[in-house]
């Protein structure tokens, strides 16, 4: 029998693992598992996360497909393991058992409601931030949540290739009725979770600190998951909402890989979207920034008002993301949108309850797109003589979420977009 002071001991490891590891439902303990064998116990954490004196080594399951070129030191490095093991796995799919033979490659696809399409829920470890700060120089390692319909395929320069960005807050899932549709042509449709949304997230803690929701931060998070899936090319960006800001600085910056954009919804350039609660929104900012505050925080959280958010950390995340926008930044994507003329459409809806249309016909005009551009009779869908782009699309009787109410007149418009660069495409 073990003594009372072994026993203790082993439950002063306790702490520092739910100090470290993050706490996740039940459906997610074959990760967690894999986590503590990862990282089985942490007795010091200063910038560094060392393995229990006991413990001479740890294993390491990276995506085969996704990390054939991975540099293994770099990543042992980057983690700060000694002694580790790195063990090539294909990634896994589907919802993530709790079952105690789940170690097997878990490959059950998941179809969504109102499509024959399956598109796959599937997660991979994603590097990124690399010497984007100079105190973060090897960057963050991120458990990502994505959706993928051919999760399987290496890239065909002549498959076309759907990006969707979801919404804050929000997940990859918000945007898998809309790729569906894509999904049944035959196209590639991917829509990675952003970090400190739904289940991505840092493997360890800090990175999830580092990560502050920049729009710069989230362009870059996007291009390296991208990289690691082997996709080269995206055909459309389609962004709803607060990732509007990322498809337009992913589409100027990389015009090589990102082709056009299609923008849902967007955010205004000139003020928050949540400006009634931006006072509120900056103060729990303030006060999450200092670590030994954020017990406190918790505790007040859920009475306060953020924007659309309901949890916790959907309210965080939500701070972040308004207190690090850029509106300068934005103008210029904006702008340089129109100069080079970057294929693009954006829908919004007349009645939207904090954004007047006054603020979305700002971003229009920023975008190039003039008011003879712009469809309100809608129902038709798109016609010959309005093909060419840039148009926008105005539901005049709608509020903020056209992507659920108008879900086939966006996918109409959307493959006209597509068919600039596949013009074989057919329904």
């Amino acid at each position: 029998m073990k003594s009372s002071f072994c026993l203790s001991l082993q439950k002063s490891y306790r702490p520092f693992l739910d100090l470290f590891l993050h706490q996740r439902s039940t459906s997610f303990q074959n990760e967690k598992r894999a986590m503590q064998t990862l990282f089985p116990a942490c007795k010091q954490y200063h910038s560094t996360c060392y393995l229990h004196p006991r413990k001479s080594s740890s294993t390491i399951y990276v995506h085969t497909k996704c990390h054939q070129n991975l540099n293994t030191a770099l990543l042992k490095s980057t983690l700060k393991i000694r002694n580790s093991t790195v063990i090539s796995k294909r990634c896994y799919n589907s919802t993530r058992s709790n079952n105690d033979n789940s170690n097997k490659d878990l490959a059950k696809s998941s179809k969504y409601p109102g499509s024959n399409a399956v598109i796959s829920d599937r997660y991979i470890y994603v590097k990124t931030l690399d010497s984007l700060y100079e105190d973060v120089l090897n960057g963050i390692v991120l458990d990502t949540a994505y959706g993928d319909s051919r999760p399987d395929d290496d890239f065909n320069p002549s498959v076309p290739v759907v990006l969707a960005l979801h919404d804050t807050p929000g997940s990859h899932k918000d945007v898998v009725p809309l790729l569906s549709f894509f999904a049944k042509l035959g196209c590639r449709t991917v829509c990675p979770t952003f970090p400190g949304h739904g289940e991505t997230r840092g493997i360890m803690r800090n990175f999830d600190d580092i990560f502050s929701q920049a729009t710069m931060e989230r362009a870059t998070f996007v291009h390296d998951f991208l990289g690691d899936l082997g996709i080269e090319r995206v055909d459309v960006v389609i962004g709803v909402g607060a990732s509007s800001y990322t498809a337009m600085a992913l589409c100027l910056q990389k015009t090589d890989v990102y082709k056009s954009m299609a923008l849902i919804s967007p955010w205004p350039h000139t003020q928050p979207r949540f400006e009634v609660n931006s006072k509120m929104m900056e103060r729990i900012h303030e006060l999450w920034e200092m670590v030994y505050f954020r017990p406190l925080a918790r505790l007040f959280l859920p009475a306060l008002k953020v924007g659309n958010a309901v949890t916790s950390d959907e309210k965080i995340t939500a701070c972040y993301l308004i207190k690090n926008l850029d509106f300068g930044e934005a103008d210029g994507f904006a702008l340089t949108a129109a100069m080079t003329n970057v294929p693009r459409l954006v829908a919004y809806g007349g009645k939207d309850d904090l954004v007047s249309e006054a603020l979305y016909e700002d971003v229009l005009s920023k975008l190039g797109i003039d008011s003879d551009q712009v469809i309100s009779d809608h129902q038709r869908g798109p016609s010959k003589d309005i093909e060419n782009h840039p148009r926008a699309l105005r539901f005049p009787d709608s509020g903020y979420d056209i992507l659920n109410q108008h879900r086939a007149v966006l996918c109409a418009h959307i493959l006209q977009l597509l068919r600039q660069f596949h013009p074989s495409i057919k329904i």
